[in-house]
This record gives C-alpha cells, sequence and structure tokens, in this order.
C-alpha cells in the first residue's frame, strides 16, 4: 500500500469499512510471518503442553536404599508397608557401623527402630547431606507406628481402619439436567475465556503495530483524506478481529480432533449449547471493548519505545481479571466475584467464568451485558477521537492530559 489508490474512496460506510476490511485482512494474510505462526503456534502449545508430562515420566523416582537397626521387629510390617516403591530398607545390627556404609555411599541413611520410637513417634534419619524427606519412607513409618500401637493396646487392625475411615462425600445437585453432569460448561467457558484473552492479546499487537506503521511511514494523511477515522478504526478492529477468529478456528480444527481421538477426552460431553450465547456476547463484546482501547491508546503513540509507562499498563489490562480468578473460582457467587463481573475492565473473562460454573444468576447475566454495552460503546466513542488526532499527530507520544482534552472535542 503505497499509494491513496489503495485506499477506498468515499461512498457508502457500510461498503467503506468492508474494503478497510477486506485490507487489513488480506495485508496480514499476504505476510509470511503470519502464516507461519498460524501453523507454528500450536506446535508451540503442544510441545510446552507435552513437555511436562514427558519430563515426569522420564524422571523415575531414585531407588533409595536405607539401613535399619530392628529393635522391635517391626521390619517385616515396613517392609509390606514399602513394597512397590522406590524405598529399600535392610535390616542392620548396631555392630555393622551402619554410619559408616551410609558415609561409605553404600546406603542413603539409617534409623533405629526402637521403644523410644513408639513411644514418642520420633525417629531420627542420619544421612550424608540433608536433602528432602522421602515421602514413601514417611507414611510407611506412619503406618508402622500405627499398627505397633493398636498391638498394644490390643486392637484389630481391621476394626481401626473401620473407626478412622475417613467419609466420601458426593455432592449431587437438585434439579440438575440428567442429560450433562454437573459444571459440564465450566471448561467450556474457560477455553473460550482463553481464547478470547488470547484473541485480544494478538488482535491488540497487531492493531497497534498496524496503527503505528501508518503513522511512522505518514499514510495515515493519505488514507483518511479518503476515508472517515471512525471508518477507518471500525474497519480495522473488525478486520483483525476476523484475522484472530480465523487463528483460533484453525487451531480448533486441529485441537479438537486431536483431543477427541488422540488423547480419547469427551469434549462432547462439555460443550452446553444452552451456554454457547451468552458466551458468545461476552467473547465479542469483550474484543470490542479492548480492542477499541488498543486501537485508541494505540494512536497516540509515537513509538513502542518511546510509550509511556501508563499508556503500557493499559496494554496489560486484560491481565486484570486474573488476580480475582482465584476468589471467583473459590467463591463464584461471593462479593468479589459479583464486583469483578460488574466491573468492565474485568467482565467479559469474570463472567464467562461464572457462566461456565452456573453461579451467575439470569439477572446478573443481563445487568453484566448492559454494563458492557454501555462500556464498549462509550470506549469506542473516545477510542474514535483520540484515533482521529492521534493519526496525524508526529514527533512524541501524548500525554494523558492530552489525550483527555482530545476526548473531549466534539465529534
Amino acid at each position: 500500500m503505497t499509494s491513496s489508490s489503495a485506499w477506498p474512496r468515499k461512498g457508502r460506510w457500510r461498503d467503506v469499512v468492508w474494503q478497510v476490511v477486506r485490507w487489513e485482512v488480506m495485508r496480514y494474510l499476504r505476510n509470511k510471518q503470519f502464516i507461519i505462526g498460524l501453523f507454528i503456534t500450536p506446535v508451540i502449545f503442544a510441545i510446552f503442553g507435552a513437555l511436562p508430562t514427558v519430563i515426569q515420566r522420564l524422571d523415575q523416582p531414585r531407588a533409595e536404599t536405607y539401613l535399619v537397626v530392628d529393635e522391635i521387629d517391626g521390619s517385616p510390617l515396613l517392609q509390606a508397608a514399602l513394597a512397590g516403591s522406590p524405598i529399600h530398607v535392610e535390616v542392620v545390627t548396631a555392630d555393622a557401623s551402619p554410619d559408616a556404609a551410609v558415609l561409605a555411599g553404600e546406603a542413603d541413611g539409617f534409623f533405629v527402630l526402637d521403644r523410644q520410637f513408639v513411644d514418642t513417634g520420633v525417629l531420627t534419619l542420619f544421612v550424608e547431606k540433608q536433602r528432602q524427606r522421602p515421602e514413601a519412607l514417611a507414611d510407611a513409618l506412619h503406618e508402622l507406628l500405627r499398627t505397633l500401637r493398636m498391638q498394644e493396646q490390643s486392637l484389630e487392625v481391621d476394626v481401626l481402619q473401620y473407626v478412622s475411615a475417613r467419609p466420601v462425600i458426593i455432592p449431587s445437585v437438585l434439579n440438575a439436567p440428567e442429560d450433562r453432569p454437573p459444571l459440564a460448561g465450566l471448561p467450556m467457558s474457560g477455553v473460550l475465556a482463553f481464547l478470547m484473552f488470547f484473541l485480544i492479546m494478538s488482535s491488540g499487537s497487531m492493531l497497534l503495530q498496524s496503527a503505528l506503521q501508518e503513522k511512522r511511514d505518514r499514510m495515515s494523511e493519505v488514507v483518511l483524506s479518503s476515508i472517515g477515522a471512525d471508518t477507518l478504526m471500525t474497519g480495522k478492529i473488525i478486520g483483525h478481529f476476523l484475522l484472530g477468529a480465523l487463528q483460533i478456528g484453525f487451531w480448533l480444527l486441529i485441537g479438537l480432533p486431536v483431543a477427541w481421538f488422540g488423547l480419547k477426552l469427551p469434549v462432547g460431553d462439555f460443550i452446553v449449547p444452552s451456554l454457547l450465547p451468552p458466551l458468545a456476547l461476552f467473547t465479542l463484546l469483550g474484543y470490542m471493548f479492548y480492542a477499541a482501547v488498543f486501537v485508541g491508546v494505540g494512536a497516540t503513540m509515537e513509538d513502542i519505545q518511546s510509550a509511556s509507562n501508563t499508556q503500557g499498563m493499559v496494554i496489560m489490562m486484560p491481565m486484570l481479571s486474573f488476580i480475582v480468578i482465584g476468589p471467583v473460582i473459590t467463591n463464584p457467587e461471593g462479593m468479589i466475584a459479583r464486583i469483578a463481573t460488574f466491573f468492565p475492565v474485568t467482565t467479559p473473562i469474570i463472567s464467562m467464568l461464572r457462566i461456565g460454573m452456573e453461579a451467575m444468576a439470569g439477572w446478573e447475566i443481563a445487568v453484566a451485558g448492559v454494563v458492557m454495552v454501555i462500556s464498549t460503546w462509550l470506549v469506542i466513542k473516545a477510542a474514535s477521537r483520540l484515533f482521529r488526532v492521534g493519526m496525524l499527530m508526529y514527533g512524541k507520544t501524548a500525554t494523558w492530559r492530552e489525550m483527555w482534552r482530545w476526548i473531549r472535542y466534539p465529534g
């Protein structure tokens, strides 16, 4: 795009917007970096998703050997409790110098089973170097201590197990739909919230780069002489939304079959059609809200390097939702969850999670939707005024006072 002929001339607003949309989409579809990223990104996600599992399988627990001086005949019970674990205990006598064997590297440590262990429950584990306590050995010693104390009190093992058994609590939701399990919509809403966040961040980055490139190349003067600033901004937002939707759709086209056939995940069980309309509404409004913020503030920057810290913080706004995700998941009907639901910056992601957890009443969905519609409209109006002035300003990054003055300019 090097001349004004590449830009649509004034005409019907809808036709001009879609010409801008086509231009924004095609300029990236012809970009090799975008095409490469479209295919490389799912590979990166797959690598980082599978790598921890592969490392965990390769990192098998190290076999450890401990010497035990048994004065109470408890080693058979201890060995039985350790069966199948990487911990091995070997009975020795005190005359065999177990401390020398440990220092020589022949064993990982030694301990003494005596009457004091039964009375106090305290056992000293002698090792050459301080390291993390072997949990399998600690659990086996706990079982041994309990068994020895039961034998002293003439209690049968099965009796104590029956008395000390923990209750198993199975939640059952009254009037729950029989065709799907409880919280079946949470995975779907969580995935959509993550995809929306990724769409916002990736499209926001592309919007910033697009606006900055046109300012740097002084193409904005030519562009704005052919079409209005509002039309250009609207076309950019819609175009980058379609690009992001193309990315996500392509990745879902790959990921869902892999999850269904490769990982044997019951993907269909977690798709709740009744939740799709409100989730789609908050996805669309959330994207429009943040896209307008990014493109408006991006138009006020001379370049990324000279942007102030405050303007950089605006780009991090979508991450504010992650600050309250913990309390929301723990108590989805609590005060923090409700405040975050009606706070426009966090409304999209938090509302989607609460909808998936079936913790959001109908009136809350309606109020949150109205809040987002009004907030998105106000942000778009403010962003269009920032965009109109900022795209024609060269030489410096605007201050917050200047941006506030531009917003107050009559439209």
